[in-house]
């Protein structure tokens, strides 16, 4: 069901914005930004503050790939 680390980041986008990306700083509702470079980040368009998909989680801040977390839940 996780295969990798995209199946993973996908997957917990899906649970923690069901109805799509609200910003924890603002409050919006939108699509936001998206890093090439940084997938696990998230930019908001209006107040452009940066939101992880693992923060507030016990993942946040962890240098283990979520396919082991999700392997070990």
């Amino acid at each position: 069901m996780f295969p990798d680390e995209a199946a993973c980041m996908a997957y917990l986008e899906r649970a923690r914005w069901s109805d799509g990306f609200i910003c924890d700083h603002c409050g919006l509702l939108g699509e936001p930004y998206r890093f090439a470079n940084r997938p696990g980040v998230f930019r908001c368009r209006h107040c452009t503050r940066d939101t992880s998909l693992t923060a507030g989680t016990v993942m946040e801040r962890t240098h283990t790939p979520l396919s082991v977390w999700f392997w070990a839940a």
